[in-house]
């Protein structure tokens, strides 16, 4: 029988004290194994910690599982994201953690509500070589309008290759009622756990939220607010 080839090595050393770390390697990990691969014995600090860890033990064996499935051919696509968590529009916001509440007399509801999941970041999964100042993508996802009046939005989420705890956030929004290159405006809200950020896009629509903490993204919720037209 021929030897059992050797998967390829962590693109960062795992940090078994940090989740976010194991979390952000699963995807390669979980790939060698789908490929029947042998994992090479960089990646033993990893296994310990998934021997050790119940949670992070139990989002591998989900993403195996989806993996599985994806490669063997009994799906026939990736599993479309949840449907939005659109609860919060029963709730008032809390004063406390919304600095820019002065935009919200100028606002609609909400147009577009996004619920980040294990599925979609193994969706989201992207390898690119970093960048001059030590960036690399993370994730990109791509969410294309419904309609002619929906918004079409473009996640980007970076982080340095020394260190995966921290990274920035890209954000673009485009409306299609608007002029390309006059999309200022959006009201952009990143849910992160207990961490809430808040900007308003500029002229390309955009919106940079930097020195984010990357732990627990599949928890992570955006939500993206159009100002009233005139």
């Amino acid at each position: 029988m021929a030897n059992q080839h050797l998967g390829v090595l962590p693109s960062q050393q795992p940090n078994v004290n940090d989740h976010g770390s194991i979390l952000a390697l699963l995807p390669e990990y979980i790939t060698i194994l789908v490929l029947g691969q042998a994992p090479p014995g960089e990646w033993l600090p990893l296994e310990r910690h998934l021997g050790q860890c119940a949670a992070c033990r139990g989002e591998a064996d989900a993403l195996y599982s989806l993996m599985k499935a994806y490669y063997t051919g009994t799906i026939s696509d990736a599993i479309p994201p949840k449907p939005p968590d659109l609860s919060f529009l029963k709730q008032p916001m809390n004063r406390q953690r919304t600095p820019q509440r002065l935009f919200q007399a100028q606002l609609k509801q909400p147009r577009f509500s996004f619920q980040f999941s294990s599925a979609v970041l193994f969706q989201m999964t992207a390898r690119a070589d970093p960048q001059p100042d030590g960036f690399h993508l993370r994730y990109a996802y791509e969410i294309p309008p419904k309609d002619a009046t929906d918004l079409a939005v473009t996640i980007e989420i970076f982080s340095h290759e020394m260190t995966s705890q921290h990274g920035f956030v890209r954000i673009c929004v485009e409306q299609p009622e608007r002029n390309p290159f006059d999309q200022a405006g959006t009201y952009v809200e990143l849910h992160a756990g207990e961490l809430y950020l808040s900007a308003v896009s500029d002229q390309n629509g955009v919106v940079t939220f930097v020195d984010v903490l990357l732990e627990q993204i599949a928890e992570w919720r955006i939500i993206a607010t159009p100002p009233e037209t005139p």
